[in-house]
């Protein structure tokens, strides 16, 4: 996941830069391929509210702000536990 953040951080930041910055919003297909996951994962994201869409004639569209905040989110270190495998008890 890591690499992808990266790749869309760098694609988004490339686009900010050129005098002709790219579609401000995404289909839900283009948006799941620049986060490397699938359209139903992305469907997920947007079902539960972890990430908002604009509608343009009933049509969802993600943002480029709004995939800049999730990857943002997404990209922070977060400690898990470790989870135990039933019956790997120490002792």
């Amino acid at each position: 996941m890591e690499g992808a953040c990266r790749s869309l951080i760098e694609v988004l930041s490339v686009s900010a830069t050129r005098a002709y910055p790219g579609p401000l919003l995404h289909t839900v297909p283009e948006a799941a391929r620049l986060l490397s996951v699938s359209v139903r994962t992305l469907w997920r994201l947007i079902d539960d509210g972890t990430l908002p869409v604009a509608h343009v004639r009933g049509a969802a569209r993600v943002s480029d702000e709004a995939l800049r905040a999730f990857v943002d989110r997404a990209s922070r270190w977060h400690r898990r536990p470790i989870r135990r495998i039933v019956g790997d008890r120490p002792g």
